[in-house]
Parts: C-alpha cells; sequence; structure tokens
C-alpha cells in the first residue's frame, strides 16, 4: 500500500472544498465570503438584478436640450447698454420737473416735436393725440417739447395746461428748450446731425421720426399733419420693426 503524506492529504481537501463552496470573491484569504472570519458563510452572494434607469438618462438629455434652447442671457441690449452717441443717451426734462432720459423709450418708435401752445398750429396737438391714440399700443410714442424760440409762442405754464387740456393730450410733454443755437438742447442737436434730419427748425412742430432701435428715420415741416400719409406710412413701417 502506498502511503499519503499529511501535507498531500490537506491540499485534497483544501481543493474538494474550494470545487463543493465557489469561489469565496476578492479580498482577505482568511475571510468568509460573508464577511465572517471562520468561513461558516454559504460561500455565494446572490445579486439582485437592476434595471437600468431609462427614465434618469432622458431627464438628462431633456435637461441638456433645454440648456441648448435657453436664451444667452450675456447677451447686452442696447436698451440696457446705449452705445456711444446713441440717442438713448439723452434726457430731457419733463413738464413736472422730472429729468427723463430717452432711454425709457428704448424699443418703442418716437416722434419727436418741438410744440407751442399760441401758435397757430398748436391745433395740431390734436392730430398728434390721434396718431398717438391709433398706434400707441403698437409701440409708438409721440414725444411733445415745448419751445420758445419763434416768437416767444410757448405760452406761460397755465397757457400750456390749457392747451394740452383743449386737446386731450396724454403723450410725454417736455419743459421748455431750445431747439436752435444758442442753448441748443443736445437731443435737437443729434438730430439735426443725422442724415435727412440737418438744417435748423424754422418753425413749431416740426416732426422726426426715431426707430425702435434709435435709428433716426425721417423729419417732416410744420405743414406736414400728423395723420397725413407720409407720417402714418413711415410710423407703420417703423412699427413693422423688430425691437432691439
Amino acid at each position: 500500500m502506498r502511503m499519503v503524506g499529511r501535507g498531500s492529504i490537506r491540499r485534497v481537501l483544501v481543493t474538494a472544498l474550494a470545487l463543493a463552496t465557489g469561489p469565496a470573491g476578492c479580498g482577505d484569504d482568511d475571510a468568509s465570503p460573508d464577511g465572517g472570519d471562520d468561513g461558516g458563510g454559504e460561500g455565494t452572494v446572490d445579486v439582485p438584478d437592476v434595471e437600468p434607469d431609462e427614465t434618469a438618462a432622458d431627464d438628462g438629455v431633456a435637461e441638456d436640450d433645454a440648456a441648448a434652447d435657453a436664451p444667452d442671457d450675456t447677451a447686452v441690449s442696447i436698451c440696457d447698454a446705449p452705445p456711444a452717441g446713441s440717442i438713448f443717451e439723452l434726457s430731457a426734462v419733463a413738464a413736472d420737473g422730472e429729468e427723463i432720459p430717452l432711454s425709457r423709450y428704448c424699443g418703442q418708435v418716437m416722434l419727436l416735436v418741438n410744440v407751442a401752445a399760441l401758435c397757430g398750429y398748436t391745433p395740431q396737438f390734436d392730430g398728434l393725440q390721434d396718431l398717438y391714440g391709433v398706434y400707441g399700443d403698437d409701440g409708438l410714442v409721440v414725444l411733445g417739447f415745448y419751445c420758445d424760440q419763434f416768437l416767444h409762442q410757448a405760452g406761460s405754464p397755465a397757457e400750456r395746461a390749457a392747451a394740452e387740456e383743449l386737446y386731450g393730450v396724454t403723450f410725454p410733454i417736455f419743459d421748455v428748450l431750445n431747439v436752435n443755437p444758442p442753448g441748443e438742447h443736445p437731443i435737437f442737436t443729434w438730430l439735426k446731425s443725422q442724415p435727412g434730419g440737418a438744417g435748423d427748425l424754422e418753425w413749431n412742430f416740426e416732426k422726426f421720426l426715431v426707430g425702435r432701435d434709435g435709428t433716426f428715420l425721417e423729419r417732416w415741416p410744420t405743414a406736414t399733419t400728423p395723420m397725413s400719409g407720409p407720417i402714418t406710412t413711415a410710423v407703420e413701417a417703423a412699427l413693422a420693426a423688430p425691437a432691439p
């Protein structure tokens, strides 16, 4: 009979045990599969099936798409930061004494008019109010600037208030300023510096049209009435332009 050494018997038993229980997994050679120290566990661990979370993946794609479609908040509108030389950098004193920046009207179409309470053309207040009433909701604003340079026809504060009441004026009205030298107001300096706007004003109720983005568009003399075809046509075209 062949004698088998004690070491050989130990190796056979260890091999048989390993085949019977399966691999113990990674870790310390002396540790049992269930984390104990004496190898008393089954040797295998059931791992539940985990379905991939497709909803989370879809949500991630949706968030990426939304981020791509979101507007660029870093873009600066000309209304927030008017470029140098823009009319939106200028301001004027309103009839109530408040300093009003023209940037307040950025994005609207502006019709700027030098007005007077004691002029033969003062009834044009009526047409200006009609124009404002027709196109105001679409983005037109009429701005009236009292001027006393033509035969001192601006009128006293009481006379100006009476004229505005008589014609039902609701558009913004500004205090007396000069539209020509000396002491010409910067707004009218700007208007007259633009192509198509040049030349000193000759009388009250001259009209200047400025687009939504502050671009000078057109100038009309006193005799061109507010609701005339040339003005309404130009106003409608200006209103059709997108806001900046």
